[in-house]
């Protein structure tokens, strides 16, 4: 079974999670990072420090689009991850488009939704 490794307020887990019931693969998922800490074990896993990360029986992932793409391939193929490389193109921009979309609204999600309302700077 698929073990996911992060916390669910973690756009990068959210995504991975939310892969993982859009294609009806079981899984289970172990909070960690922020207030959860990161055991040693976590560590030796992925030494980058960052969530997510998963288990899939021997094979051990990080970096959240990278998942993306190991489990489209290994559990939905055609349906999702086609074998045309301009088909699948298609969908690879629009996955790492969307680091410029996070960093353009970063600050707004770190005020809005991360910090508790005396604690927020509305003003960056």
């Amino acid at each position: 079974m698929l073990t996911i490794w992060g916390r669910l307020n973690s756009h990068n887990v959210k995504k991975v999670a939310w892969f993982a019931q859009e294609i009806g693969l079981p899984f289970v998922r172990h909070d960690v990072g922020m207030e959860h800490g990161m055991s040693d074990a976590y560590l030796a896993m992925n030494p980058n420090r960052l969530i997510p990360t998963i288990e899939d029986g021997d094979v051990v992932l990080w970096e959240s689009n990278a998942i993306l793409r190991y489990l489209a391939h290994r559990y939905a193929p055609e349906e999702i991850y086609p074998a045309d490389p301009a088909q699948r193109a298609q969908g690879d921009k629009w996955m790492d488009w969307q680091f410029s979309f996070a960093d353009a609204q970063r600050d707004a999600f770190i005020q809005l939704v991360r910090r508790q309302s005396g604690q927020r700077n509305l003003q960056v």
